[in-house]
């Protein structure tokens, strides 16, 4: 609960539930994360080989899950990002081999510290796979994963949102019963 007021809403400073990068066959099960600006943030050089398993991060500034950089052979199994400010699950494009199990975004964008009042486009989803000029990520897998609006319906403006070069087959990236 770092932070400050900015027009009478609370506002955290950047900490994080969790910040990996330069890791190794890591393992994560059964964490709960709340109020914090990221929930858990794989960064930097990256992480190479992990499992999370029912994790439940709720009420976050910006990310429930980030991979960001390059994060590769990973599964993500049963957990839950409630009411993300921006994000619920984002993949960043310099990924690899990573599998999502039946993983929920909830009420993503919820806190509506994002959205900016007359701009149609605010990106907020509950699942985000990035690419970028110089990478695309790889052998991404989503199975029966869930992002749903119940509470707040018109937070979130994608269940699932990526770039239309997700097509490509030689990046393997499959979406297989989503719910949304």
């Amino acid at each position: 609960r770092i932070g400050t007021h900015v027009e009478g809403k609370f506002v955290p400073w950047q900490a994080d539930g969790a910040t990996l990068s330069g890791v190794k066959n890591l393992a994560m099960r059964d964490c709960f994360f709340s109020q914090v600006w990221e929930g858990i943030d794989f960064t930097g050089r990256g992480v190479d080989g992990f499992l999370q398993e029912n994790i439940h991060i709720c009420d976050t500034f910006s990310y429930g899950f980030k991979y960001a950089h390059p994060q590769k052979n990973g599964k993500v199994i049963r957990c839950v990002s409630e009411r993300a400010g921006f994000k619920g699950f984002t993949i960043g494009a310099e990924t690899v081999n990573l599998q999502f199990l039946h993983c929920e975004a909830r009420d993503t964008g919820a806190a509506s510290a994002w959205k900016v009042p007359g701009r149609a486009f605010n990106g907020i989803a509950g699942f985000d796979l990035d690419f970028d000029s110089a990478h695309s990520p790889r052998d991404i897998t989503l199975q029966d994963c869930k992002a749903e609006a119940v509470a707040f319906p018109d937070a979130m403006e994608f269940g699932f949102r990526t770039s239309d070069r997700a097509r490509d087959p030689a990046h393997g990236i499959h979406l297989i019963r989503a719910t949304v």
